[in-house]
């Protein structure tokens, strides 16, 4: 069965992810680890992209990075070949390094986009290596949090302007976002209400929460009042689909998903970020959301 077409767009932001083979390990030591930023640093610069946003796991990489009008696949490819031939070198051998291609999640609303920034500076913790996220050495957060970019790979005033123009007060918010769920609320309200949206630069036509609602129920074969359930253990997956297209098809605030799915917003972050793990970790999902979001279109 061929593959489906990735989804892209010129000018537009996208949350990648790349595996290691079988799960095997991409980095060995701290020397695999620079040397992968330096790569990253120079397809950066020649395709004129901006990186928001990294994270290196043992056997595997999260970056948000924005196209700045190139192709996002010749970018990846570029800068995933370039490590493999190191790699290979490096320890003497041959064949595939990462799983198949890459997988990316296009990036088209601002509450989504600092919540995506959020979900990769947590990796480490949700992976159980360090018990506070700032102190895993191989992600961007320490950028966020005031420490100089020694490689000057990341932009972090695009993702800092969103909660506040002085630059002081923006890192405080934001590591408040890192650690508050109240804060992390009114966050997502901010965002909700203060800003135009991101990345593609589509117009979409207007659709209610109930025609959403309609279309989701329809699509994933489930009742609405089974998939609004909290303890609905059957259909919990769906349930975080669901709220995932919400917030992004439906541009609707955390807290008016949170009274339809009865939970608090902060819950709804959650969600969203169980949601973006599934589909990064299966494209088949990924594949499936798509088709699912462009059906509403």
């Amino acid at each position: 069965m061929p593959r489906r077409a990735r989804e892209k767009c010129e000018y537009s932001t996208y949350h990648t992810m790349i595996r290691g083979n079988n799960r095997q390990n991409i980095f060995v030591d701290e020397e695999d680890r620079l040397q992968y930023l330096k790569i990253l640093k120079r397809y950066k610069e020649q395709y004129k992209a901006e990186v928001y946003a990294y994270c290196l796991m043992t056997n595997h990489v999260h970056l948000l990075i924005y196209d700045n009008g190139q192709d996002i696949s010749k970018i990846m490819k570029g800068l995933n070949q370039t490590y493999v031939r190191y790699f290979n070198k490096k320890y003497n051998r041959c064949g595939h390094l990462f799983q198949d291609r890459f997988t990316s999640v296009m990036v088209k609303r601002d509450n989504y986009f600092v919540e995506v920034s959020k979900y990769i500076h947590l990796n480490p913790t949700e992976a159980g290596i360090v018990e506070s996220p700032e102190n895993y050495k191989w992600s961007s957060l320490r950028i966020y949090l005031g420490e100089n970019d020694f490689y000057q790979i990341i932009d972090s005033s695009h993702i800092l302007s969103y909660f506040s123009k002085n630059y002081k007060r923006s890192i405080k918010l934001y590591t408040q976002y890192m650690y508050d769920r109240e804060v992390e609320k009114e966050v997502a309200a901010a965002i909700e209400s203060g800003h135009k949206g991101i990345g593609t630069r589509e117009v979409l036509k207007k659709i209610s929460e109930e025609q959403i609602m309609t279309e989701v129920c329809k699509y994933f074969n489930v009742n609405r009042l089974e998939l609004v359930r909290r303890d609905n253990k059957v259909h919990h997956v769906q349930r975080d689909l669901a709220i995932y297209v919400m917030v992004l098809r439906g541009r609707m605030p955390y807290k008016k998903v949170g009274e339809m799915f009865y939970v608090k917003p902060a819950a709804i972050g959650e969600s969203i970020r169980r949601a973006i793990n599934l589909m990064l970790e299966n494209p088949e999902i990924l594949e499936e959301i798509n088709s699912l979001l462009k059906q509403i279109s």
